[in-house]
């Protein structure tokens, strides 16, 4: 339920969230945010965020965990996770 398919370049949280309604779309994510803060979402908020990373190449990577993590694609040819546990 992603904005995006392709992820290359962004750092993305795994995290539930709200959804919110709109989503990055604007102005109408700029404008519910104003009336109520993270209203309007993310491209990356999601009910069903699930730690799972797949390459082109047929190159996978999955996490067994509940802590938030963050998958750093910025870099061409590696991938960073961050696991954040209390």
């Amino acid at each position: 339920q992603y904005s995006f398919i392709n992820f290359r370049g962004k750092k993305i949280p795994i995290l539930i969230s709200e959804q919110g309604v709109g989503r990055g779309v604007q102005p109408l994510t700029a404008v519910l945010n104003t009336l109520s803060p993270g209203a309007g979402g993310n491209w990356h908020t999601s009910y069903g965020a699930k730690p799972i990373y797949i390459t082109n190449q047929h190159r996978g990577l999955a996490l067994f965990n509940y802590e938030i993590s963050v998958f750093d694609l910025t870099q061409s040819e590696s991938v960073e996770i961050e696991v954040y546990i209390n």
